[in-house]
């Protein structure tokens, strides 16, 4: 009906008795887990559905709203009260107001009773129009059918009950009483019992109602479709939907404009330059956002009702098509300005999709926008039971303070450069593009008002307004309750730029002093859900290789700390500045296609309000794992009894410690599991936990749901695997909208699509349970479903062969992938805090081991139990690996404090590669200029090579004064390393031995040349990365050199390779050299040589594969090459249209639609023979010898005349050009 031709006239749909069934089930692993009922929805529709129904008997009542008609808006209404069979929205069409009552009275007499009592016994106001109908399912003469026996008959007391109702509150019936709502059956009378009820004011207010009632569209009812129209009126009061202000369109390309508007308006604001004082931050905050905004409405064009956003890059023609042909019908906008509705029954099946319904609050349901605010408000955002927290009586004493220190300009660049420009913004309208653009002629307003708000301790008002998004959680049975849903704070960019900056120095301060204990994984920097899962999963074989039974209960805090008053935990100025905030909850703003953003400082916070309870819970029979709110107990003992015992203890403890806060505890999201080896039997143990409202008894499961892992009893993780392997199939079902077989987005944008959308889920927790040793049966789901994605993104048959099809969309099969994400994540090991949990963890060979924590034992001879993942992973690398130091550099700190002297030079992003000739010959030039200026000069390069089956890696370096080379050097650094690392660590060498000699020799300025783009890039950073130690090392000699004398300058330069750059070829040739001299290894292995390994590794363990599987005769003649990792040229280019790509995989696989193959499959009926004539519709015939595809096979052979290659025999070397889709276009298949 939704989408049915007959109703697309129609605005609004009242229907009575509509479909409900299942339409998902709760977010819960429990197998009896609770089923999710709903109505039929549609993108289109607003559904309108009475509120609080979760059980599989459904409402008799749905009001659909359509989207797409301007000026039209509908919410739930408090007129009435919502009741199963009854329910009232207000309509607003150009801001008059209409309350439309559905109502349908059962023939059951106690249902019916139950539904009249509730539609006569309320007040009805009578300040608008209202309009009710429905199914009443009542005879009485003032409404009988002309003619008809029940025009003299007696009504019953319910029907002489509606009509003395409707005469006292001033209703009238507006059927037509010649015509019939429902038609007999099996020998009954025609007759009118669907009503169409208007008050006074309504029928004044819609002169023209243009009632009517037809058969046709009835959909097999014995009920009639009842029509009519209603419009906008003056017959209404001053409730009435709020007018949305105007947006504007933010375009690029008038960047200019606004920031000559926005410099006008900033100029007028008469800013203060220091403000001193609480006030005059306010006002300077405001007239920054006040100039911002009055910049916009200047020079931006106002955003057009109904405008499309921005286009993605792979969508084209054929997707829309295909999205067209998906909702057969298009639904338009509708010409007439009245609105019509029609009242019928639908029998389409299809998922909620129904706009904010009545929040349960104060013992009823509250329907008005307002009072839905306060609700939530209530729920979201309770009031502080005190205005200080004191942890005196908890023990633990406070944090001293640190100094601090201004924002610095480049604090601000860097939390700018990573905000994104489509972000939601706030009340003002400002996103983070203006704010970029406002920076970069205006900074110093913007810098004086952050570090006015540090000193002062004082956030200015209007950035404490935070507009709160309402985002409906998913699979919710009851969306009355509050707790359906989750707050997402929409604030000023203005405002999020200072609290980005004091978010990265609150993650500085934690991580540089270890404010927050390791054992909290979340709301900080270097961890993640995998680590925590890492070290639950080792602690517990850990526990069962010393004969320990293992419990596991987690719990999850019920308020953030972003409802709480400040604590004195982490007393430092930037807390202080960001406390205090007022939300303004907008029920009605509803988050579509992308979430708002939060608030940047609630993760970090929330971490920091952890650390009482996670030191207050500390037992030596315990450990805990806390990330952001989730707290999780590990006890170990003898038996599940004593677990259960010390987990009731800890549970208590860490109650009363949340209450001391001003924190609970959420029950209902609590759970617990026992953990059983295989010698171990399970158990039904309890846990029982006291609290206000008395006792909770938490009962354990078989499968629990932690920060995204779904742990079994063995912890064998099948359960998880089938999980993610469902959840999978589920992302790929809906992505098939968006490409089949012969339209859709190009083959290279669907596998970039399936890489990031499908292969994560797939592969996550995969470090956690993938060892590779006999778990064909656990890899085996996830395979299936990477499968069916390759085939999606392919666009090849069911029955193609998967393993060439892996080769053709260059992804390797998932057992090959997880190994090469292990090996990886071993790398990383060296890259973690020295106190952080997993380090900890670590074997006793390397230096961060903590012999206090309990270790598994000796492996034994021949062990079969599954080994530690901690252990297993440190197999992968070494403890003498390459190591990176965090928190070198405060954030207030600026990575380059000469900007003006330390400069890097390299091309923009997004350069062609044929500008290297034009950079080389530019480079020339300038060393010239520099040889004669006295400039001194240096060369860097790297060198790897492969002799004898060992790798060689060489250093080498020249510097060059006046013409003259004064200095070279040549080296090898081992074979464990890569060429990225003799490149960071010859800029390092060079720039110290350049400093030197120019100290020497009294050089002022010194100009360095590599080749390496990565190299220049990340030379002077100090974040963890790889060779770290060489930008160390570049570090403290330029930045010494520099300070000696503010005349010194450095600049380090990009220069493409091997262009015949004279300096450059010398330095490859001593890097070259390097080859041969005795290498020098700083380390075991370095990150780069070991990630290089893992790829090699990955790519060599798929070609013997390939090798070893056999193959059809038309894969091995059209796919000669072994397997890459990189996508072939011929799918990479997007211009090639998918059917062109999903024809060439088809005629490469052989499978295809061509005669050949439906010969050989049984199950598909058609004929073999070709439209040529030919009997046998084969490939070759279809490249040679078809007449029908000369034009075709003209283009082919032109294309491959002076190459040797056979099309035939090896497809892939057809090009890569645009010419490849021109054979394949036209086939007569």
């Amino acid at each position: 009906m939704l989408n049915d031709k007959s109703y697309q006239a129609a605005s609004i749909l009242m229907i009575q008795d509509p479909w409900w069934g299942r339409i998902g089930y709760d977010k819960s692993i429990d197998p009896k887990s609770i089923n999710i009922y709903g109505t039929t929805s549609s993108p289109f529709w607003m559904c309108f559905s009475p509120p609080g129904i979760s059980g599989p008997k459904g409402p008799g009542v749905s009001i659909y709203v359509r989207r797409d008609i301007p000026d039209l808006h509908a919410r739930y209404s408090d007129t009435l009260p919502p009741h199963p069979d009854v329910l009232a929205i207000d309509v607003i069409y150009k801001g008059s107001r209409t309350t439309l009552v559905n109502a349908y009275l059962h023939g059951d007499s106690e249902r019916y009773d139950e539904s009249l009592n509730h539609l006569i016994c309320h007040p009805y106001p009578t300040s608008h129009p209202i309009i009710i109908a429905g199914d009443f399912n009542a005879h009485h003469p003032n409404w009988a059918l002309e003619g008809s026996k029940w025009v003299n008959n007696l009504p019953n007391p319910s029907a002489r009950l509606l009509d003395n109702w409707a005469s006292e509150n001033d209703f009238h019936v507006l059927n037509d009483l010649t015509v019939p709502t429902r038609n007999g059956k099996k020998g009954q009378a025609d007759s009118i019992i669907d009503l169409t009820l208007l008050n006074s004011i309504a029928v004044d207010a819609f002169v023209d109602f243009d009632w009517t009632c037809e058969a046709e569209g009835a959909m097999g009812s014995d009920h009639n479709i009842i029509s009519w129209a209603i419009g906008a009126h003056d017959q209404t009061d001053a409730a009435t939907h709020p007018k949305p202000p105007p947006t504007f369109t933010i375009d690029p390309e008038l960047e200019e404009e606004w920031t000559n508007a926005f410099v006008a308006h900033l100029s007028n604001e008469n800013l203060p330059s220091q403000p001193k004082t609480p006030s005059e931050l306010d006002s300077m905050a405001v007239g920054i956002l006040q100039a911002m905004a009055n910049a916009t409405e200047d020079s931006m064009p106002k955003k057009k009702q109904g405008a499309k956003s921005r286009r993605s890059p792979w969508w084209n023609s054929e997707c829309s098509k295909a999205l067209r042909d998906l909702k057969h019908p298009p639904t338009t906008a509708l010409a007439t300005p009245a609105v019509h509705a029609c009242g019928a029954l639908s029998d389409a099946l299809g998922k909620r999709r129904a706009p904010l319904p009545p929040i349960r609050f104060g013992g009823g349901l509250v329907t008005v926008p307002q009072q839905k605010a306060i609700a939530l408000t209530d729920k979201f955002f309770p009031k502080a039971t005190s205005s200080r927290v004191s942890l005196e009586p908890l023990g633990i004493p406070q944090a001293p303070e640190r100094p601090w220190h201004n924002i610095t300009k480049e604090e601000i660049e860097t939390a700018l450069a990573s905000s994104s420009n489509t972000s939601s913004p706030g009340a003002f309208g400002t996103n983070y593009r203006l704010l970029k653009w406002a920076f970069s002629v205006r900074p110093n307003p913007i810098l004086n008002l952050y570090n006015g708000c540090l000193t002062l301790g004082y956030h200015p008002s209007c950035l404490r307004n935070a507009v709160i998004a309402v985002i409906p959680k998913p699979n919710r049975s009851n969306m009355s309750d509050p707790k359906s849903y989750r707050p997402i704070s929409l604030l000023e960019t203005l405002s999020k730029c200072l609290e980005k900056v004091v978010t990265r120095r609150l993650i500085f301060e934690a991580g540089k002093f270890d404010l927050i204990p390791h054992s909290q994984f979340g709301g900080r920097d270097m961890t993640s859900c995998a680590d925590a899962g890492l070290c639950l999963t080792h602690d517990t074989r850990t526990q069962w290789a010393l004969g320990n039974h293992v419990n596991f209960h987690f719990e999850k805090t019920g308020i953030r700390a972003r409802n709480l008053p400040v604590d004195p935990i982490l007393p430092t100025r930037e807390n202080r500045a960001t406390e205090n905030r007022r939300n303004s909850v907008r029920p009605n703003q509803l988050a579509r296609g992308r979430y708002p953003p939060g608030i940047p400082l609630s993760p970090i916070l929330s971490s920091i309000y952890s650390i009482p309870l996670l030191r207050a819970i500390q037992d030596p029979q315990a450990l805990t794992y806390a990330y952001v709110d989730d707290f999780s107990i590990l006890a170990f003992s003898d038996s599940h009894a004593s677990n259960t015992t010390i987990l009731q203890n800890i549970a208590n403890t860490a109650n009363n410690t949340l209450r001391a806060l001003g924190l609970e505890f959420e029950l209902p999201k609590s759970d617990l599991i026992h953990f059983t080896s295989r010698k171990q039997q399970p158990s039904n143990a309890q846990i029982t936990l006291t609290h206000d409202l008395g006792t909770s008894v938490i009962t354990p499961k078989v499968v629990v749901r932690w920060l995204g892992f779904y742990l079994d009893q063995k912890l064998n993780f099948k359960e998880h695997v089938r999980y993610m392997a469902n959840k999978a199939n589920a992302i790929l079902a809906g992505l098939r909208m968006l490409a089949d077989t012969v339209k859709g987005m190009s083959m290279r944008h669907a596998r970039i699509l399936f890489i990031a959308c499908v292969r994560p889920i797939l592969t996550y927790g995969s470090l956690i349970w993938f060892h590779g040793n006999n778990q064909k049966t656990m890899i085996d789901p996830i395979q299936k479903a990477q499968n069916m994605g390759i085939r999606w993104l392919t666009g090849a048959f069911k029955t193609s062969p998967t393993d060439a099809l892996h080769h053709l969309a260059s992804i390797p099969p998932i057992h090959i992938y997880l190994q090469r994400l292990n090996t990886n994540a071993a790398t990383k090991l060296r890259a973690l805090p020295r106190h952080a949990e997993i380090s900890r963890r670590l074997p006793k060979a390397w230096d961060s081991h903590d012999p206090t924590l309990p270790h598994p034992p000796e492996p034994k001879r021949r062990q079969t139990a599954v080994p530690s993942p901690i252990v297993r992973l440190a197999a992968l690398s070494h403890p003498e690996s390459e190591f990176q130091t965090p928190y070198l550099n405060p954030p207030w700190v600026p990575e380059n404090p000469f900007p003006g002297r330390l400069q890097f030079a390299f091309p923009p992003a997004g350069s062609p590669k044929d500008r290297r000739a034009k950079i080389a010959e530019n480079a020339n030039r300038l060393i010239d200029a520099l040889a004669h200026e006295g400039t001194l000069i240096g060369f860097s390069d790297g060198s790897k090579e492969v002799r004898s089956g060992v790798r060689k890696v060489g250093v080498g370096y020249s510097i060059v004064w006046k013409k003259e080379e004064v200095a070279k050097f040549s080296g090898g650094i081992g074979p464990r390393a890569d060429i990225f690392d003799a490149e960071m660590l010859a800029l390092a060498l060079i720039v110290r031995r350049c400093t030197r000699f120019a100290k020497s020799h009294n050089i002022l300025r010194i100009h360095i040349f590599s080749d390496n783009l990565a190299a220049v890039r990340i030379i002077n950073k100090c974040s963890p990365h790889a060779a770290q130690y060489a930008s160390i090392l570049f570090r403290k000699e330029a930045h010494t050199f520099l300070q000696g004398n503010a005349r010194r300058s450095i600049v380090v330069q990009w220069i493409p390779g091997h262009s015949k750059i004279e300096g450059n070829e010398r330095a490859d040739k001593l890097a070259n050299a390097g080859l041969d001299s005795r290498p020098t290894p700083f380390f075991n292995r370095t990150a780069t040589w070991a990630k290089c390994r893992a790829t090699q590794r990955a790519a060599k363990s798929w070609g013997r594969l390939w090798a070893e599987h056999p193959h059809s005769k038309t894969v091995q003649k059209h796919i000669p090459r072994p397997p890459a990792l990189k996508l072939h040229p011929i799918f990479q280019n997007p211009s090639i249209p998918r059917s062109v790509s999903s024809r060439l995989i088809h005629v490469m696989t052989g499978h295809g639609c061509f005669g050949e193959y439906k010969a050989r499959m049984p199950f598909i009926n058609g004929s073999a023979k070709c439209q040529c004539g030919d009997p046998n519709q084969t490939i070759p015939h279809l490249l040679f010898h078809c007449p029908l595809a000369e034009d075709s096979r003209k283009l082919l052979s032109k294309r491959h005349q002076t190459s040797p290659r056979n099309p035939l025999r090896d497809p892939q070397g057809i090009g890569s050009g645009r010419q490849i889709h021109l054979p394949f276009r036209n086939w007569p298949i």
